[in-house]
């Protein structure tokens, strides 16, 4: 019974923290963030981090990377880099 309440209390936490996390960027934020893209089958010496020719490792992604710039990870994982949050 007091491993069914922390679990339940821990689950209350998270959710509390996550939605108070922003759910996405808004007006001209979002309009002039530059998309890289990494995949696990691309190269660092001959991709351009495009999504036809993504970067390799997020290392050589976030080195490329703009002040306002977006790492998406394999099309799932994203990475703000320099981004003002709007609440």
């Amino acid at each position: 019974m007091m491993k069914r309440k922390r679990v339940t209390a821990l689950i209350l936490c998270a959710a509390v923290v996550l939605s108070q996390l922003p759910a996405q960027l808004t007006g001209a934020a979002a309009a002039s963030v530059t998309e890289i893209y990494v995949s696990a089958d691309g190269s660092d010496s001959r991709g351009d981090g495009s999504e036809e020719m993504p970067y390799r490792s997020v290392a050589k992604a976030y080195g490329e990377s703009p002040d306002k710039g977006r790492i998406i990870v394999s099309g799932t994982v994203v990475i703000d880099v320099g981004i003002t949050w709007i609440y």
